[in-house]
C-alpha cells in the first residue's frame, strides 16, 4: 500500500536521532553534558519514533526500516570516521573507534526496536478487546438465533486464536532479532577489546 509523503518525516526524524547517538560518551552513566541526559533523551526518542513506525508503516515495514537505517548510518559513520574522524571528537582513525561507533548505533536501534515491539502489543491488545466486545455482542443480542450465534462465537474465537498465534510468531520473530542483535553487541564488544588489547600491547613493545 503507498503511504503518504509525510509519512516518511518520522523515518527521516529517525535516522537523524540514530545518527545523533554518534556523538554520545561511552560512559552513559556519566553525569556531564553529553552522558547520561544525552543518552537518555537520544534512547528515548528512538523508542518513541520506532513506536510511531511501527504504527504508521506495520511490523514487516517497521523493521526493514531500523535494519537499512541501523546499516546506512553505520556506514555513513564509518566513511566520516575515514575522512573526518575529529568530527566524533576521534583522534585517528582505526577499526576499534569504527566498532564503537557501530556499537552506539547499534544501541540506539535496539531501542527503535523496542518501541515497535511495545506498539505491536498494544496493538495485538486492542484486536483482542475487540474480538471478545464482538463475542460478548453476539451472545447478548443474537438470543433468539442460537444457531446464528453459536456460528459467529465459533469465527469470532477462530479469529482471536488466528490473532493470538500472529501475535505469538510476531513476539518469538522479535524476541529471535532481539537475540541476534546481543549476539552482534557481545561481537562488536569482543572484538574491540581485542583490538584495544592488541594496541595496548604494541603500545608497549
Amino acid at each position: 500500500m503507498k503511504r503518504p509523503f509525510y509519512y516518511w518525516f518520522v523515518v527521516f526524524f529517525y535516522i537523524a536521532i540514530i545518527f545523533l547517538s554518534n556523538f554520545g560518551e561511552t560512559q552513559i552513566v556519566a553525569f556531564y553534558p553529553y552522558g547520561f541526559s544525552f543518552w537518555f533523551v537520544m534512547l528515548t526518542f528512538a523508542a518513541l519514533l520506532g513506536f510511531i513506525i511501527s504504527y504508521t508503516f506495520g511490523l514487516k515495514q517497521s523493521l526493514w526500516i531500523i535494519l537499512i537505517t541501523f546499516l546506512i548510518v553505520s556506514i555513513i559513520s564509518s566513511l566520516l570516521i575515514l575522512i573526518k574522524p575529529d568530527l566524533f571528537k576521534i583522534e585517528v582513525f582505526s577499526i576499534a573507534n569504527v566498532l564503537l561507533q557501530v556499537l552506539k548505533i547499534g544501541l540506539s536501534s535496539i531501542f527503535g526496536l523496542l518501541g515497535i515491539l511495545i506498539w505491536q502489543n498494544i496493538h495485538l491488545s486492542k484486536e483482542l478487546v475487540r474480538a471478545d466486545e464482538k463475542i460478548k455482542f453476539y451472545e447478548m443480542n443474537v438470543l433468539d438465533a442460537k444457531r446464528e450465534a453459536e456460528i459467529l462465537k465459533k469465527e469470532a474465537e477462530v479469529k482471536a486464536s488466528e490473532i493470538i498465534f500472529d501475535a505469538t510468531k510476531k513476539v518469538q520473530e522479535l524476541e529471535k532479532l532481539k537475540l541476534e542483535l546481543e549476539v552482534k553487541i557481545r561481537e562488536f564488544l569482543q572484538t574491540e577489546l581485542s583490538v584495544l588489547d592488541k594496541h595496548e600491547e604494541s603500545l608497549r613493545d
